[in-house]
């Protein structure tokens, strides 16, 4: 092989591995954002606070986490996402008519008086006992 070739040979190689690469990455995101979320929040009648529609038994606290900052960026597009005040609810859970068993319930509350409008506030409920690895009973 010719030495003037050799250059040639290894840029081709860099380029082609760059462009795989690139192509590779934009593969992955391509099929992260046609994966439907695992939890979305959503009103219910009858409920103070947002509540959870999971699609997925796997679903994290990092999913819900998510969930509820889609519903603040759809809802408050552009306005900064304050702390959200955490409480934690015990309550028992009524179990078709037998013993109610206990439950834990974690409800983060979002105060946007000031920023959106006056008495803004979102408040998300998450179910704890059902998350896996999140269970408080």
């Amino acid at each position: 092989m010719a030495p003037n070739r050799r250059p040639r040979l290894r840029l081709a190689a860099v380029v082609g591995l760059s462009a795989a690469a690139i192509i590779g990455q934009s593969a992955r995101a391509d099929r992260a954002a046609n994966v439907p979320p695992k939890v979305e929040f959503v009103e219910v009648k009858g409920h103070q606070c947002l509540q959870p529609i999971v699609s997925a038994a796997d679903a994290q606290l990092s999913d819900y986490r998510a969930a509820e900052a889609r519903w603040l960026a759809t809802n408050y597009p552009g306005v900064p996402t304050p702390e959200a005040k955490t409480e934690i609810l015990l309550s028992p859970a009524t179990d078709g008519g037998r013993e109610p068993r206990s439950t834990t319930v974690q409800r983060e509350t979002f105060y946007l008086e000031g920023i959106v409008g006056e008495g803004a506030v979102a408040c998300f409920e998450l179910n704890l006992a059902t998350i896996p690895g999140q269970s408080h009973e």
